[in-house]
């Protein structure tokens, strides 16, 4: 239980968000989420599943020994290569106007 605590708190000091801004998020009161955090109240599936939700990872991402970062950083990196496709996409359609052109120009 001591892991998955202190990947809830490593990714919630990563997201930048305070205890209250979970809490916020949660439902609950400060003072009820520090209690969580810290191992006094037990952590139900259901909690976990929206505290995995309110820091953007899979839940079970804070329930085995994978890098909870590792979804998010994959899903940003399938981000970036889907757009960069797209501008090479652009890129060779214009190169092929401007060829098109220079052809018609000669």
């Amino acid at each position: 239980m001591r892991k998955i605590l202190s990947k809830i708190s490593g990714l919630r000091i990563k997201r930048g968000l305070s205890r209250g801004k979970m809490a916020g998020a949660l439902g609950v009161n400060t003072s009820t989420y520090t209690k969580m955090e810290k191992g006094i109240y037990l952590i139900s599936l259901s909690r976990l599943n929206q505290i995995a939700a309110a820091l953007e990872v899979k839940s079970d991402a804070l329930l085995d020994n994978v890098d909870p970062e590792m979804d998010f950083l994959e899903e940003q990196y399938n981000l970036t290569q889907d757009r960069l496709e797209r501008v090479n996409q652009l890129i060779i359609a214009e190169q092929s106007k401007l060829i098109d052109l220079y052809e018609k120009l000669k």
